[in-house]
């Protein structure tokens, strides 16, 4: 099912996942890896490909 906008509900979490990943880079000193877990990533090499 596609929201109005044309986004699947895996399009926006992969986006909401994304967006939170970009502001913790921006906003945090923590190393990418422990924000890639913490944004739902099991792996720092799937959570670059996305990015």
């Amino acid at each position: 099912m596609q929201k109005a906008a044309g986004y699947t509900p895996h399009a926006n979490v992969m986006d909401a996942r994304i967006n939170a990943a970009r502001s913790m880079l921006s906003n945090s000193s923590k190393p990418v890896e422990q924000i890639a877990l913490n944004c739902g990533y099991s792996k720092l090499s799937v959570f670059l490909q996305r990015f």
